[in-house]
């Protein structure tokens, strides 16, 4: 089982994930830090931020690692803008295109689960990821590269909770070839509450949780207790 309670980095050898505030290769995770604090910041009263009050100058030093999304259902969201980071990683343009589009098609289902705990809690959400390896179809001859994710909940105009802020740092700036990430590990850690770790297994609801979709059962959601 994942543990939780710190950053979150590498599996340990027995296959649990242990949170670091590194990548394997030394690099930090700075720049994820330094969004989630920025958009502490403008929490007014402990509300969800606004998406008006974005300001691009306010993250110039981690800005071309970081995104914004638009929520199109549920379980789903497309990119409004990304870095230029972020844009190396997937070899295209990514405005226009669904989150899921970044993802291995056997992860894209923990994904959107963990898309509409973000939205709907809100919650915040943490996401070690994975890709290339000897096993790996979706990256032949690229090499492992590890990365982070976090998305960040945001009112709309409207106000209601349907953008994200999001921040993707890798432990490579410049891949080999184009990546389609593995998900190891995603956490929903409710703005307020108890958070729920997103993991491959069997399925289980923390109490007061709706439904699994039908097409998720292989996903397990695990409470933590963890208040980050």
């Amino acid at each position: 089982m994942a543990q939780t309670g710190h950053h979150p980095d590498r599996g340990s050898g027995n296959g649990n994930v242990v949170f670091m505030n590194r990548f394997r290769n030394g690099r930090p995770l700075s720049p994820l830090h330094q969004a989630e604090a920025y958009w502490s910041a403008l929490r007014r009263e402990g509300d969800i931020p606004w998406r008006n009050e974005i300001d691009p100058r306010g993250l110039e030093s981690v800005l071309r690692h970081v995104f914004i999304l638009e929520r199109t259902a549920p379980d789903q969201a497309q990119f409004r803008v990304a870095g230029q980071q972020v844009n190396n990683l997937a070899g295209v343009d990514l405005r226009r295109m669904p989150l899921a589009a970044l993802f291995a098609a056997r992860h894209r289902a923990a994904v959107g689960v963990l898309l509409r705990d973000v939205f709907a809690m809100p919650a915040v959400g943490d996401l070690i990821l994975t890709a290339g390896g000897a096993d790996d179809m979706d990256n032949p001859g690229g090499g492992t590269l590890e990365a982070r994710m976090m998305l960040l909940p945001l009112r709309s105009d409207s106000g209601e909770i349907g953008r994200a802020l999001g921040v993707l740092l890798s432990d490579q700036d410049m891949p080999a070839t184009p990546r389609r990430f593995e998900l190891l590990r995603a956490e929903a850690r409710p703005v307020s509450g108890r958070s729920a770790e997103v993991l491959c297994g069997g399925i289980r609801r923390s109490e007061g949780q709706a439904p699994m979709p039908e097409n998720a059962s292989y996903l397990r959601l695990v409470p933590s207790h963890d208040s980050r």
